[in-house]
């Protein structure tokens, strides 16, 4: 069997940030976020947007409705780096971008530390594609010559 670890870290990463939380968090939302986001990760090996997309939706939904305890972009990572590792930056950028500002109209609040954290992720995530790429691209010159 394939396990997707990093699959499987993103399911650890959400109970054990959410349980850092305390009890601003709800069990139903973290069973949720446990077992929704490591699995539509899975589907953006074919569907990078599609699971970005819903990732996202489902984020901003459970935020919205209280039962994640404001974490409005992180749990959902994996889903953006790998959307902008398969060269999908601008999709990433967009779909953060339109749910950190909808996110810091209901929560009344800047979403500052969140902004922060998906630049973090979809600069690295870029970065690690271009390097792949630069690598490829070394490599097939060096069989040519």
């Amino acid at each position: 069997m394939n396990v997707d670890k990093s699959a499987v870290a993103t399911g650890l990463g959400v109970v054990a940030g959410s349980l850092l939380l305390g009890d601003r968090a709800s069990s139903a939302g973290i069973i949720c976020l446990a077992v929704c986001l490591p699995l539509l990760p899975a589907a953006g090996q074919r569907w990078p947007v599609g699971a970005l997309a819903a990732s996202a939706t489902l984020m901003f939904g459970l935020a919205a409705a209280g039962l994640t305890a404001g974490a409005w972009v992180w749990p959902a990572s994996l889903a953006y780096g790998r959307a902008a590792q398969r060269g999908h930056l601008a999709w990433a950028v967009g779909l953060g971008t339109l749910y950190l500002v909808a996110g810091s109209a209901v929560a009344g609040r800047a979403l500052g530390g969140e902004a922060l954290w998906l630049g973090l992720v979809l600069a690295a995530s870029a970065a690690y594609r271009s390097e792949r790429r630069l690598k490829e691209e070394t490599q097939a010159r060096l069989r040519a010559a």
